[in-house]
């Protein structure tokens, strides 16, 4: 069975098709609001575990940017929920919650719990991983540098938006991925 890591999906950027072609995964979703969200998308998939966590560099717990939970009326700025970003002194990203007046677009920092996509995989006894999908707000260099690399996924679509996308190209390359850099993603392909 073809199996997936989704991180950061929020609660419309989601890998459901996959879930609906018959693949197994796991999805992983700090924003309390938006994990409740997650489970209700992928509650009818047996197969795809839910997980409350962000994914980060260190097993523990992480200060978190929750965007506002409002909901937004058709034509506006949905995109604004998916905001969300750890903001841990860690975080090696863009801090977004602090770029101009974005601080308006956020809730009051939380705690929420974290652990390492090694320490994700080897609780949920992952061996392979067919498409890892990262979307963390600037938090993805601390997935990938915090990454043992003992599991190889075959393709991985990470979101460069807020990161250094060289650094990150660099580091896929370095595990042997062929990479492309688009626009808002890097696609990397073993």
């Amino acid at each position: 069975m073809k199996f997936f890591v989704e991180i950061g999906p929020c609660n419309f950027d989601t890998c459901v098709q996959l879930a609906e072609n018959g693949w197994a995964g796991i999805v992983c979703e700090p924003h309390p609001k938006f994990y409740n969200d997650v489970c209700q998308i992928y509650g009818k998939y047996p197969f795809v575990q839910k997980v409350e966590a962000a994914i980060s560099d260190v097993n523990g717990k992480v200060s978190f940017a929750p965007s506002l939970t409002t909901e937004l009326k058709d034509g506006e700025d949905w995109w604004k929920q998916g905001i969300s970003h750890v903001t841990s002194k860690n975080h090696m990203g863009t801090r977004i919650k602090d770029v101009g007046n974005n601080h308006k677009l956020y809730d009051e920092d939380i705690w929420v719990e974290s652990m390492t996509l090694n320490t994700l995989l080897e609780r949920y006894k992952v061996d392979q991983v067919d498409y890892l999908k990262i979307d963390a707000e600037g938090h993805e260099m601390n997935i990938l540098k915090g990454y043992d690399w003992d599991i190889l996924p075959t393709v991985i679509q990470l979101e460069h938006w807020h990161i250094d996308d060289g650094a990150a190209k660099a580091i896929l390359e370095e595990h042997g991925y062929i990479v492309n850099v688009e626009k808002r993603d890097i696609y990397a392909i073993r």
